[in-house]
Parts: structure tokens; C-alpha cells; sequence
């Protein structure tokens, strides 16, 4: 179910309309003050990189001149190297690793996006290995925490998000919901400090 409420801040300088916006579980969490500013400012970033990361390159606008196939196959490579990750030439190559295979780059959608998605994720969720070789991120907690932030028609419950992080309370017990705050505050708490937010 859609949450709609006020928002804080019209874009004129008078309010001469109510204006609204859809919620999610993160506003929804602020307004009830369950969790603070700085940890709503948070969750916001990450609603932003998430969306920017999802967005389309602009493919930039066609040539208005002589309607030169050389226009048109520009166009289509890179649409063809954003979708497969391959680059090909104007000749129609295409570039081979050493044992013959194709040269494969990134595949994704917006990379500066994506990459501070990434970041933040990592931030909030992720963490080193205890044998120093590397980082991990835990999927079920990235899951639920990008839900908790961008999720507007079935937003997660605080119920069900802490009975799939693997707290044992039943279906009536009360200890749930503050089981799964608590990991929320974790989770926003870190990006908080990351981003400099608090202390």
C-alpha cells in the first residue's frame, strides 16, 4: 500500500497547494522518529546513488547533416558496448584478450551511479575478511536495507525483515520490529559516519 504525506518542503516560497510525495519506509521511520536526521540523510544518498545508478546513459543526439551511415553506427556501437561490453571497431574488429577470447569492459548502465551505489552498499553492509584477502558483502542485508530506502508500493515491514535476518521471535512477539530497527540503525548509522553526517 502506497504511504502519501506532506512533504516538508514546497518548491515555491509561498505553500498555496499541499504538495505530496509517495513514502517510503525509511520517511515513514523518520516521521514516527524512530531514526534520526542524519541517519535519513543517509538512507537518502543511498536512494539517489541506487537511482542514478539504474538511470540511462544519455545516447547523446543524431547528426542533422548528410544522414551518413557513419552516424548511425556510432550510435549503434555504443549502444552495442553499453549492452554487451564490447567495443567494435570501425572496421568491424573487435579486440582479443591474449588466449583469444573478447575483450569484455564494464556492463551497466551509468558507472559514476553505479559506482557510488557500490560504494555506500559496501559501506553500510559490507565488510573484510577475516583473512585479510579481500571484502564481502552480505546480499540479504543490502537486500532489505535498498528496499527499506526505495521500496514505495510494498515496503518492507519491520516484522518480516527481522524474521528473514534470522531473529527467532514468533509471528506475535514484540521483539521483532526493534530487532530489525536495530540492524537499520546499524546499517544508516555507517553511511552516516561515512559521509560525514555525525560522529
Amino acid at each position: 500500500m502506497r504511504e502519501i504525506g506532506p512533504d516538508k518542503w514546497p518548491p515555491s516560497g509561498r505553500a498555496e497547494y499541499a504538495a505530496q510525495r509517495v513514502l517510503s519506509l525509511l520517511d515513514s521511520l523518520r516521521r514516527l522518529q524512530r531514526i534520526d536526521a542524519d541517519m535519513w540523510q543517509a538512507g537518502r544518498d543511498l536512494a539517489e546513488a541506487y537511482f542514478e545508478a539504474k538511470q540511462q546513459r544519455s545516447e547523446g543526439v543524431g547528426g542533422y547533416g548528410d544522414g551518413s551511415p557513419a552516424t548511425d553506427m556510432t550510435k549503434a556501437d555504443r549502444a552495442g558496448k553499453r549492452l554487451t561490453g564490447v567495443k567494435i571497431a570501425q572496421d568491424g574488429t573487435v579486440p582479443l584478450n591474449k588466449d583469444g577470447t573478447i575483450k569484455r569492459g564494464r556492463i551497466g548502465h551509468n558507472a559514476a551511479g553505479r559506482n557510488r551505489y557500490d560504494e555506500l552498499i559496501m559501506v553500510a553492509c559490507g565488510g573484510w575478511r577475516e583473512d585479510g584477502r579481500g571484502k564481502f558483502l552480505n546480499a540479504d542485508h543490502a537486500k532489505w536495507l535498498t528496499a527499506t530506502v526505495i521500496d514505495t508500493e510494498d515496503m518492507p515491514t519491520l516484522k518480516a525483515m527481522s524474521q528473514a535476518l534470522g531473529a527467532y521471535y514468533g509471528e506475535k512477539a514484540k521483539q521483532g520490529p526493534p530487532f530489525a530497527l536495530g540492524h537499520l540503525h546499524v546499517w544508516l548509522g555507517r553511511i552516516a559516519r561515512y559521509r560525514g553526517y555525525c560522529k
